[in-house]
């Protein structure tokens, strides 16, 4: 279940939680954040996968940039291929 699920013996509500964000978007196809973050600090988002139709997806790297230099950006590692199998008969 997502209510036990925790990084680091930190449970997923909490660090979510000490992340101050300023808008959130849940897209069909992405999920949209900003937040201020302050020199050096870490800020930790989560989001979920969720897929309604058996196959293989690629989920897409994470990418993060400054709303008004967007020249100052980052990409996260690509993550492997999920497949969902129909279990359902």
């Amino acid at each position: 279940k997502l209510d036990n699920f925790s990084i680091d013996q930190q449970p997923l509500e909490q660090l979510i939680n000490n992340t101050q964000l300023k808008h959130q978007e849940y897209r069909d196809d992405r999920y949209v954040a900003a937040l201020d973050v302050n020199h050096y600090q870490a800020a930790h988002l989560f989001y979920l996968m969720r897929a309604v139709t058996p196959g293989s997806y690629q989920v897409p790297s994470p990418l993060v940039e400054d709303m008004y230099r967007p020249e100052r950006r980052g990409l996260g590692e690509t993550f492997d291929a999920i497949t969902i199998k129909n279990v359902a008969k």
